[in-house]
């Protein structure tokens, strides 16, 4: 049985493709999402489905392109069937189903699976120096700004040789890289490593980390570098909210 080495002496690369190509979904199948599972103010599925994960379907009208794709408007993250299959056994709290094809093929299509992964169980991979959180107004999942450092804290890893972000981004163990082949099987995917470190070195304690007390203490200053006014204002009053709510 393949099992990870100690976490100190881990490496983890960032799986993706170099030809990635986004699939268009399904017109339909969008105001269906929308309606049901979207978080009505970011891209990802919203509170309901963060309470009670389950698997989600994907109906696709343009062809996507590269081993790891994903959805022009739901920005859910599919991979090649045959790479799925290759790792789903190293990745057991995925939550695996099919991104189906609807419409009229003039060739051969290689089909996909859509990955989530529950929230509890996902990485948070930008907690490095230049990087700050804040909470979805809509679904509450921690946000980071755009141009982050990427740097996964130890204590966040476990046994797995798969791992998702809370985005869908994918984190396979060099280990399981080199067993499966992934490199030459698979030559459209890009591996960069990312940093695995002691602690977070973003000054957020978010839940998980050493000192966390149930309660987010922005840092307002640094989020104002990362995201418009209208977010900081909406973030603060949903903050403001949940403090009440937990008075």
């Amino acid at each position: 049985m393949l099992v990870s080495s100690g976490i100190s002496a881990r490496r983890l690369w960032h799986v993706y493709s170099r030809t990635y190509e986004s699939a268009q979904e399904h017109s339909d199948w969008w105001a269906r999402y929308q309606r049901d599972v979207k978080c009505a103010a970011c891209a990802y599925p919203g509170p309901q489905w963060r309470i009670s994960p389950s698997p989600i379907a994907v109906a696709i009208n343009r062809w996507p392109a590269g081993s790891i794709t994903g959805g022009t408007k739901s920005l859910l993250h599919f991979l090649d069937e045959r790479l799925a299959g290759l790792l789903r056994p190293f990745a057991p709290d995925v939550l695996d189903d099919k991104a189906y094809y609807v419409g009229t093929a003039t060739t051969s299509w290689q089909p996909y699976r859509c990955w989530v992964t529950p929230p509890s169980r996902t990485v948070d991979p930008f907690r490095g120096i230049r990087c700050c959180h804040i909470p979805c107004r809509g679904c509450g999942r921690f946000m980071s700004g755009s141009h982050a450092d990427w740097a996964i804290v130890a204590t966040s890893l476990d046994s797995r040789l798969v791992y998702q972000s809370d985005e869908g981004t994918c984190f396979v163990d060099d280990e399981l890289v080199h067993k499966l082949s992934l490199r030459t099987t698979f030559p459209d995917l890009k591996f960069v490593r990312i940093p695995i470190i002691p602690e977070p070195l973003d000054g957020d304690v978010l839940p998980g980390d050493r000192g966390w007390t149930g309660v987010f203490h922005p840092q307002w200053t640094k989020l104002a570098n990362y995201f418009p006014p209208d977010w900081l204002e909406s973030a603060q009053q949903a903050i403001n909210e949940n403090r009440s709510e937990g008075s």
